[in-house]
């Protein structure tokens, strides 16, 4: 069964006073360090602007398949993408790059399916 286990709405560093008030700026960000203590874990969303596309770097446990899904807009009507191609988790740090501007905003989430042995 997938479920999701992370939303993250890239806001930018330069913005961060506000962002509390409003999440609806569309400058592109820095990178965006994001820490748990434990599970899946985001370490950060980097936009590459020389390349033209973001990286997201995240902990992926061993045992489940992994598919990162990318998309635009939240709602009733969500159609989450593939953004990039899933893989084996290992228990490392994995960095999944979306080829897709970095200066758009994006909600990402990873989609774990347990690997039968």
């Amino acid at each position: 069964m997938k479920r999701p286990l992370l939303i993250l709405k890239r806001i930018p560093i330069a913005n961060r006073s506000r962002a509390i008030d409003s999440l609806d700026s569309d400058m592109p960000s820095d990178v965006l360090p994001v820490w748990f203590q434990a599970g899946v874990n985001i370490e950060s969303v980097e936009p590459d602007h020389e390349e033209s596309h973001v990286h997201v770097r995240f902990g992926a446990a061993a045992g489940y398949s992994w598919q990162m899904e990318a998309i635009r807009f939240l709602g009733p009507q969500a159609d989450w993408q593939a953004a990039g191609s899933a893989f084996t988790g290992n228990d490392y740090l994995i960095e999944q790059i979306h080829e897709s501007a970095p200066g758009d905003q994006r909600f990402y989430r990873l989609n774990g399916t347990p690997v039968k042995p």
